[in-house]
């Protein structure tokens, strides 16, 4: 008697966690949708899940490039990256604003090695790559060029494959992969 009703409280737990798994994804994938959605322009600006998804979200990336900037010279978003020549890697932010903002938000990135540690400067922050960059929402299509990270004088960049995450408040809002040859 023992064995089945451990035998049935195994069957209730593995129950219960299929079910908690489930409404998990299932809301997961109704806030994809509804990102997707926002990102086509399939939502009504109006729309109350709109507002909502503002005030969490201010703008959707929807890509990120990266240059080698030298001095005042910019050797051209996406172009090919080489290791030896590389000063300063340079994002720069394609976005979309659901809502024009009178706030000012502060947007952070941060590089990874191919080992995955996180490029920074102690000086500055332990936290984050990049300074913070000042934008305001236009309420439509907006390009952000970010501070760079490297130095004058020689390459901080062996050859390997690298990550940016761009960061506001606290939040992730965008990925990329990028190879250094």
């Amino acid at each position: 008697m023992k064995k089945l009703k451990l035998i049935i409280g195994g069957i209730s737990i593995l129950f219960l966690l299929s079910f908690a798994t489930t409404l998990v994804l299932w809301n997961k994938n109704k806030s994809l949708n509804e990102s997707i959605q926002l990102k086509n322009g399939l939502l009504d600006y109006n729309s109350e899940t709109l507002n909502e998804y503002a005030k969490a979200y201010p703008f959707i990336i929807e890509e990120i490039q990266i240059a080698n900037v030298i001095g005042d010279s910019n050797c051209g978003y996406d172009a090919e990256l080489i290791s030896s020549k590389i000063r300063y890697i340079t994002p720069r932010i394609i976005c979309k604003s659901y809502k024009k903002s009178e706030d000012k938000l502060k947007i952070y990135y941060k590089i990874y090695t191919p080992q995955r540690k996180l490029k920074y400067n102690p000086e500055y922050s332990t936290e984050y790559s990049g300074d913070a960059n000042n934008f305001q929402p236009s309420g439509g299509g907006d390009t952000i060029a970010l501070l760079g990270w490297g130095n004058n004088k020689t390459s901080v960049y062996p050859k390997g494959r690298y990550s940016i995450e761009i960061w506001c408040n606290d939040k992730c809002f965008g990925i990329r992969n990028f190879i250094i040859r």
